[in-house]
């Protein structure tokens, strides 16, 4: 049986890495351990290995699309996606525009929702949704306004692929047919460390332009958080 292409991945990682000399830890036994882990899907024996932990969390990071060492934009091979845009083979979440010549970071940041606001019957509910990527409005003083965000672009020749950062987001459904948009208070401490880390556009659209949550009354909704 040939190989996976994620034990591939695995071991050209700890190549490049040995090569660098940055995880001179990871032995050939470590990789070992974590191939027939990966292959019988059984986690009792990387549990049953010298350094369960270590592999653990090699495992989770591969899996969870990092790299043991950073992205190289120039060296690097590629692959086509569509018409002018390729992603990295190592990190399938930096996605490169051959035209402008910039790259977005598709996991950069999570949408955590903890307020469900309805704009049709005015009412807030607390509410529990998490969710990638989007295009988030910013609010300012309780107001939506017609700034918002949703690319985020990495900065600098390399890149290390990052946790998501989890922005405190509401959901506010517009409208009769279940549209819903994602807002962010524009102070958010959140909001600030993904402009910090990446490039971060900040674009205009008006048509959600000043609607105002602070009118909005509490709605109590029992246990269901996860319903419009």
């Amino acid at each position: 049986m040939g190989k996976s292409d994620f034990i591939k991945r695995i071991e050209d990682e700890l190549i490049l890495a040995a090569k660098s000399s940055v995880i001179s830890s990871y032995t050939a036994e470590i990789l070992e351990d974590l191939c027939k882990t990966w292959d019988s899907h059984n986690l009792d024996i990387m549990i049953s290995t010298e350094s369960p932990d270590k592999i653990l969390k090699l495992f989770t990071d591969l899996c969870n699309g990092k790299t043991l060492i950073p992205v190289d934009f120039e060296q690097d091979e590629v692959e086509n996606l569509y018409n002018n845009f390729v992603r990295y083979k190592r990190c399938k979440n930096l996605v490169k525009n051959t035209v402008t010549d910039t790259i977005y970071y598709a996991n950069a940041y999570k949408i955590v929702c903890k307020k469900f606001y309805n704009a049709v019957f005015k009412y807030y509910k607390d509410y529990n949704g998490i969710y990638g990527p989007d295009k988030i409005y910013l609010s300012k003083g309780g107001v939506v306004t017609n700034e918002y965000i949703e690319k985020v672009y990495v900065k600098g020749d390399t890149f290390m692929p990052k946790d998501p950062i989890n922005l405190d987001c509401n959901c506010v459904r517009i409208g009769m047919n279940d549209r819903i948009i994602y807002t962010i208070d524009s102070r958010s401490n959140k909001l600030k460390a993904l402009m910090e880390f990446y490039e971060v556009p900040v674009l205009k659209d008006d048509k959600f332009k000043n609607i105002d949550l602070r009118n909005f009354k509490f709605k109590e909704d029992g246990n269901n958080y996860s319903s419009y």
